[in-house]
């Protein structure tokens, strides 16, 4: 079932501070939930308190951001959030993955700020875990906006600090579909 996510064409954030906005777009159109463009759900007025302005106004989103976007019952996701990065586990992933694939934000250290992607893929042996990734800040195009990309990534990529929220399709998707 994973593998047919990658055939979804990654989504690039609109700006620096878009990646949540990209990774939902992203996951609604892989969860068949709804299309929906970026700029629609960053103008939502609900989404307008979602920077914190003592970040130096890098506007990285925060964890109650994070958590406002996962609990919207308009995207139906389960929420989940882990206290300590360190805690993520396989099997806390890979039972969030039985529904879908997985909208998480965390604390990403080569940005030194919060980040999302979307994981949708788990495997190889527990202690050298690998998640296939919907990346959607790789590479910054020259009109500001960033290019999506398909990645494989150490599951310890999101272990590093901080905290972890999670949030999976609340219903199975179908293959059927």
């Amino acid at each position: 079932m994973a593998s047919r996510y990658r055939n979804f064409k990654s989504e690039g954030q609109d700006d620096k501070n878009a990646c949540w906005a990209a990774c939902l777009v992203w996951w609604l159109r892989a969860t068949n939930k709804r299309k929906i463009e970026q700029w629609e759900i960053m103008s939502d007025d609900q989404y307008s308190d979602l920077w914190n302005p003592q970040q130096g106004g890098d506007g990285t989103i925060q964890e109650a951001g994070m958590s406002k976007v996962v609990k919207d019952g308009r995207w139906q996701m389960d929420y989940e959030k882990v206290e300590n990065a360190k805690n993520f586990s396989y099997a806390t992933l890979s039972s969030h993955l039985a529904y879908g694939p997985v909208y998480i934000g965390y604390k990403d250290l080569v940005s030194n700020g919060n980040h999302v992607n979307v994981i949708y893929n788990l495997f190889g042996p527990e202690q050298y875990a690998q998640v296939s990734v919907m990346e959607p800040g790789h590479k910054k195009k020259s009109n500001g906006k960033f290019e999506g990309k398909h990645l494989t990534r150490s599951l310890n990529y999101y272990r590093n600090s901080g905290i972890i929220i999670l949030g999976s399709p609340n219903t199975m998707i179908s293959l059927d579909r």
